[in-house]
């Protein structure tokens, strides 16, 4: 698990075992599908299994990640016998990118609301009268 930070929120440091020699402090140009994809190989324990379900070939997918390594700078994966698995580094920043995976689908969904008219408030000051006989017929509507 990385430090904490002044935030209070995690934090993958210069100092990981795991962190390549001379790698840039903070990664730019990583996609949210490039997050995808690892997120779904630390889901699944397969890079087959996760190609398929993104509908990509397992090199494809691999060389992405391996592409993510580069742009970390922090080695994601090890070899175990014949399968590659996620090093403590790897599941720390597989969990990062299902967050981040979660926040873009939400801010996707507010967005989507604000362009369909979906935001604000509507009040309506009824009498009980009105509130008894008018409103479950405007309701229906």
């Amino acid at each position: 698990m990385p430090p904490v930070g002044r935030n209070g929120r995690r934090h993958l440091t210069d100092d990981h075992p795991t962190a390549r020699p001379g790698a840039a402090a903070i990664p730019v140009n990583v996609n949210t599908r490039t997050l995808a994809y690892l997120q779904k190989v630390a889901e699944l324990s397969s890079f087959t299994e996760a190609a398929e379900e993104f509908g990509i070939s397992q090199p494809a997918l691999s060389q992405s990640l391996a592409q993510l390594e580069q742009r970390l700078g922090i080695v994601l994966f090890e070899q175990d016998g014949r399968r590659r698995r996620l090093t403590e580094a790897g599941r720390t920043v597989a969990e990062f990118a299902g967050e981040v995976l979660g926040r873009t689908s939400e801010l996707e969904t507010w967005i989507q609301s604000h362009h369909d008219g979906d935001v604000g408030q509507l009040r309506i000051g009824l009498t009980d009268a009105a509130t008894l006989y008018l409103l479950p017929d405007a309701l229906m509507i």
